[in-house]
């Protein structure tokens, strides 16, 4: 591991370890949480963050979504709507009569 020179709140461990004290979580949730801070601290303290970003950042979102601490996971994440613009309003308006 590499002398780690990166602000402390810049670093994955702390968000997820904030993301997890914020969120519902109960005993049966401890080992998911324990991977999740694993997975966090191995980007942070990598020599190659590309790599490690790579390797573990989809198992680190898989168990944060698990924990319901993603937006998609909460159902916060709504599809955006179409954008309306002036030829669809005037298609509509035609298509209405």
């Amino acid at each position: 591991m590499r002398s780690h020179l990166q602000a402390i709140d810049q670093m994955l461990l702390t968000v997820v370890t904030e993301s997890l004290a914020n969120a519902q979580l109960t005993e049966a949730d401890a080992a998911a949480v324990v991977l999740a801070k694993r997975y966090a601290k191995a980007i942070d303290w990598a020599d190659d963050h590309d790599q490690a970003l790579k390797d573990f950042g989809p198992k680190l979102l898989a168990v944060l979504a698990q924990l319901r601490c993603t937006p998609a996971a909460r159902g916060a994440v709504k599809p955006t709507p179409a954008r309306s613009n002036r030829l669809a309003a005037i298609r509509d308006a035609r298509s209405a009569g």
